[in-house]
């Protein structure tokens, strides 16, 4: 096989090639060898070329399945076009020119473009083997069309090379896997991020694991375990153990506060707080072994990247970013000792009675208090305007008042309690503030007394 410029899918195939029996993926007692996968990734390849797809497409993907997510993707590249993330909402409004769409889920899509549904046949090589492909292609081309996470609520749609971005994160891998003998992770299958780490795993021969359980951790050494820290909260909640799991988090997208870092040292060795954005891959790490290495930051830059405070948002500049020019984050932050602290976003500080509040700060003051085992702070716009800032609360402790104000000050103190059973999340585990006002219905909170 010709191998054009820059493209992974070919390196991965190639990979391979070399490595048939190497597992690939690991689902229990069931795993997918190099051999299996490869046949899948040319086979779907195939399949596409079949269905009329070619280097000018734009097909939208559904899938669920990690197996079949990141073959498809794959598969994608070896043609030379781009894709997207299906969801109902790209249905509805659009905004991409989608030319295709393939999935294996049980939706009702009404679409005007082709709409094919994976079955079991897609495995075997099609009838019309007769295709021929020539994925050349320069190393600005368009892979994947990136959405937003979901955390802001606003459309992020943008046009991502993949071997920028492919190169941009491989170029931290070394040491981000090393000593890493299997990995997990817990995204989306079909979000940008979690392909491209399958594709770093896939790369170095590192068995992923799919539908990971907790009480199989201890049959695991050098485990790596990526997600949100929602996702991997979840993961341990109502779990007990003695003895910490050799087993390295990485957490990303988000601040962890100590007590949130306490907790995941109870049950892994190694957690690794990453910061970066879709536009930029990671740009931060700080590794935590023991509580007293928290300080509160994102970590250092790594070395080729470089930040900027610019009226308190954190601006990045590194290779292979989308953008040559510095890229404006929408995090607010400061810089110390030459670590990076995160403080918030700025389209989500609160503005309640001409006071300015960043629901992040009072979220990590609640999150240290004892009892409480999650929070989201948000505004209640039903309410007084005195009494509109409130609070999500997972555990069992309901007074929170007097040792927020401590931390934070009574203009920054919920007055209005709300205990859950969960957050409002979005499909990559990350908390929603926007979506606190449904979570809410039918509760009686906990409130304040004024004096």
């Amino acid at each position: 096989m010709k191998k054009p410029i820059d493209n992974v899918a070919f390196d991965a195939v190639n990979h391979l090639a070399k490595n048939l029996n190497t597992t690939v993926f690991e689902l229990g007692d069931h795993t997918v060898d190099g051999k299996t996968f490869r046949n899948l990734i040319l086979n779907y390849t195939l399949h596409m070329m079949d269905r009329g797809i070619t280097k000018s497409s734009c097909v939208a993907l559904h899938f669920t399945d990690v197996i079949l997510s990141t073959a498809f993707t794959l598969a994608i590249s070896l043609i030379g076009c781009r894709w997207i993330h299906l969801t109902v909402d790209l249905v509805k409004n659009g905004g991409v020119d989608i030319t295709h769409i393939i999935h294996n889920s049980n939706l009702d899509i009404q679409s005007s473009v082709p709409v094919f549904k994976w079955g079991k046949d897609w495995q075997e090589k099609p009838k019309n083997t007769n295709l021929n492909f020539d994925p050349d292609r320069s190393p600005k081309d368009i892979w994947m069309v990136a959405q937003s996470s979901g955390t802001t609520g606003n459309a992020k749609n943008m046009d991502i090379s993949y071997s920028n971005y492919w190169h941009r994160a491989n170029d931290n891998n070394s040491r981000l896997l090393s000593g890493v003998k299997k990995a997990c992770c817990l995204y989306s299958a079909m979000k940008s991020s979690t392909q491209y780490r399958l594709v770093a795993y896939i790369l170095r021969n590192i068995p992923i694991v799919e539908n990971l359980r907790y009480e199989n951790l201890h049959k695991y050494d050098s485990l790596l375990i990526t997600g949100s820290l929602g996702q991997i909260m979840h993961f341990i909640k109502d779990k007990q153990t003695d003895t910490p799991f050799n087993v390295i988090v990485d957490i990303t997208g988000a601040a962890a506060s100590k007590s949130d870092v306490e907790k995941l040292l109870k049950h892994f060795k190694t957690v690794r707080l990453c910061y970066g954005a879709t536009e930029t891959t990671r740009t931060c790490m700080k590794v935590i072994t023991h509580i007293d290495q928290y300080n509160g930051s994102a970590g250092k830059p790594f070395k080729d990247v470089k930040i900027r405070i610019v009226d308190d948002i954190i601006q990045i500049k590194c290779p292979r970013s989308i953008t040559n020019d510095w890229f404006i984050s929408g995090d607010l932050g400061y810089i110390k000792n030459n670590e990076l602290y995160i403080t918030g976003r700025k389209n989500e500080q609160l503005n309640i009675g001409g006071i300015k509040i960043d629901p992040n700060t009072v979220d990590m003051a609640i999150k240290s208090i004892e009892g409480v085992e999650d929070c989201l702070v948000f505004q209640n716009t039903d309410l007084h305007i005195n009494e509109q800032l409130s609070v999500l609360i997972v555990g069992t402790v309901t007074d929170i008042f007097d040792k927020c104000m401590k931390e934070v000050g009574i203009s920054k103190t919920p007055k209005n309690v709300y205990l859950v059973k969960e957050l409002p999340r979005n499909r990559n585990g990350k908390a929603v503030r926007k979506d606190a006002m449904n979570a809410i219905a039918n509760i009686k909170p906990i409130k304040y007394q004024f004096g």
